[in-house]
């Protein structure tokens, strides 16, 4: 059924939004940055949320395994940026 548009959004929270797609919130958080999954949405000061028919959209159609194994491989930090382990120099 399609939505309104003078209805509301529906919206889920990070917890609902790994549930459904069977992601973890790291993975979610690697691919909104590449462009491989759903905006955040701030929804007051310090809220987020994804609105549910972008993630199920996202879910109906996701990008292409092997875009999302490419984004998986990279990091976050560079290895020369990262401190080393306590007692190590």
């Amino acid at each position: 059924m399609a939505r309104k548009p003078s209805d509301p959004r529906r919206l889920y929270s990070m917890r609902e939004t790994c549930r459904r797609t069977t992601l973890s919130e790291s993975t979610i958080k690697r691919l909104i940055p590449e462009g491989l999954f759903p905006e955040w949405h701030l929804i007051s000061g310090r809220r987020k949320a994804f609105y549910a028919d972008e993630v199920d959209d996202w879910i109906a159609n996701p990008p292409p395994f092997d875009k999302l194994l490419s984004a998986r491989k990279k990091s976050p930090a560079s290895a020369k940026n990262r401190r080393p382990p306590p007692g190590k120099k």
